[in-house]
């Protein structure tokens, strides 16, 4: 191969090489950087109502019909529409399922249409199984690794 050949070779190569890289295809491209464990604590998670987790407020709302397509909604009875918080209306009411406001847990006579106001917060955390742990331990019945958010009833209304 001839010298000026062989600077063109390896000039493109290191050219194309180059290119990739600042295109940011390698394996931290594909996900943003985690949020630092001192930055959560120091300012908190906004929840579904708009305001930080762990906010004690009043919410009213409506108790809606069930018409969740999703696999882990079928056993929901119904769903939780909260419409607004301390007194102010939501742009977009916020649907709790049952099981997600422990609500029905403090008014077990609630049914589609009635009208509910409480007292709590929301509060969240991880759950299911993140990608690779069934390498680990043998499967079962899990969902994918995701945040889930619930409201936390202090007092029913």
């Amino acid at each position: 191969m001839r010298p000026h050949t062989l600077i063109f070779v390896a000039s493109s190569a290191v050219i194309a090489g180059a290119c990739l890289l600042s295109r940011g295809d390698g394996p931290s491209a594909s996900q943003p950087s985690p949020i630092p464990l001192s930055e959560l604590r120091e300012r908190g998670v906004a929840g579904r109502l708009g305001l930080r987790m762990g906010t004690i407020v009043e919410v009213t709302g409506v108790v809606v019909e069930n018409k969740s397509n999703a696999k882990a909604d079928v056993s929901e009875p119904f769903f939780l529409r909260v419409d607004s918080v301390d007194g102010r209306k939501l742009d977009t009411p916020q649907l709790f399922s049952s099981s997600a406001m422990e609500l029905i847990r403090r008014v077990p006579a609630l049914k589609v249409g009635d009208s509910f106001k409480c007292i709590g917060y929301e509060r969240g955390g991880f759950q299911g199984s993140p990608d690779g742990e069934f390498k680990y331990v043998g499967p079962y019945a899990t969902q994918g690794f995701y945040f889930h958010v619930e409201f936390v009833v202090l007092k029913p209304g």
